[in-house]
């Protein structure tokens, strides 16, 4: 399956929004509005689904060709996506059947007041079923149509962390082969994966078989957490915070985190005590989870102060995480000077 979402869901889910008043039985096809293309299946209202709970779709393909998949949720969280036979059976030819995907890939749409994914793939005609199963409670809307559509490219734009891959597709036209301007800077695979090596700018380019060239400018970044570092005008008179605002990983692996230590207290920081660390991954899941009992340190009464730590990679429950977009907090007690 490959990801897809495309210009017609957000005209149906706009239209749901004021009055959607069609009901389409799922193993019927009905011809949409859009010259070619046909709904297999439109959820009529808003349905719901429950965590770690499969809701499946049936639908009937005609003839062979594209099909799309596209949700849409009220709130962004992890799924897995399947397609199945007549049978039940899991249908094969498909790497990532089930395909996991992850709450941040979801894309905001504050037209349309929640959260859009797509997926596509090429089918043979037959009968289907299509399965949605989301990681925690949520209500969303499903459509899976299949037809002609403009050729495009999924984005015309893309930044990723060095050492870590995102996924390109063309809708609409198939693509006779994937390039990358820069190889250092970037690789793309010959189904367009796109792998970050270097940082820098780079173009890839897919080419359809009819010579047409869709372009993608790639920018990969350092594997590097970073936020604006606080100032004692950011906290409230009479306390103290500990902000990560760096964080990358050394040469061996380790964990280099950097902590301002705001200080808008009365009195002068001596200690830090039980500063616990953690840091959550682009999916929300934990990936380290850092307690250091002690550390003595000196920050004056309306001050700031930097402290490094370094976080053993045996530490880690995960080795090799996007640091880029991932989330960190540090909460601990301050031991004054009076």
């Amino acid at each position: 399956m490959k990801k897809s979402f495309s210009k017609k869901m957000a005209s149906l889910v706009l239209a749901f929004a004021v009055a959607f008043t069609a009901v389409f039985a799922s193993a019927t096809t009905v011809q949409a509005a859009e010259t070619d293309i046909q709904y297999l299946y439109s959820s009529a209202d808003l349905e719901a689904g429950y965590a770690q709970q499969e809701v499946r779709h049936q639908f009937t393909l005609d003839q062979a060709g594209m099909v799309y998949f596209d949700l849409f949720s009220l709130a962004p969280t992890g799924a897995k996506l399947a397609i199945y036979n007549s049978a039940g059976n899991l249908v094969s030819g498909f790497t990532d059947n089930p395909a996991t995907i992850y709450a941040s890939d979801w894309i905001a749409d504050a037209s349309l007041g929640g959260y859009v994914y797509g997926e596509r793939c090429d089918l043979s005609a037959g009968t289907y079923y299509y399965g949605v199963t989301f990681d925690t409670d949520t209500y969303f809307l499903e459509y899976i149509s299949t037809g002609a559509e403009e050729a495009k490219i999924s984005q015309e734009s893309a930044t990723i962390t060095k050492g870590f891959s995102q996924k390109l597709y063309v809708e609409g036209a198939k693509v006779k082969s994937w390039t990358s301007k820069d190889k250092k800077i970037a690789t793309v695979s010959k189904d367009g994966k796109v792998t970050a090596k270097k940082t820098g700018n780079t173009t890839v380019y897919a080419t359809l078989e009819d010579g047409t060239k869709l372009t993608c400018k790639v920018k990969v970044k350092a594997n590097e957490y970073k936020a604006s570092k606080g100032t004692t005008g950011d906290v409230s008179y009479g306390q103290t915070v500990g902000q990560i605002y760096n964080a990358k990983y050394d040469s061996k692996g380790n964990l280099v985190v950097k902590i301002n230590i705001i200080n808008n207290s009365y009195h002068r920081i001596d200690k830090l005590q039980n500063v616990k660390i953690v840091g959550k991954d682009p999916n929300g899941k934990k990936f380290v989870s850092y307690t250091l009992k002690s550390k003595s340190v000196s920050v004056s009464s309306g001050s700031c102060k930097v402290i490094t730590l370094t976080i053993k990679k045996s530490s880690l429950k995960k080795k090799k995480v996007d640091l880029r977009n991932s989330e960190f907090s540090c909460s601990g007690t301050s031991v004054y000077y009076y």
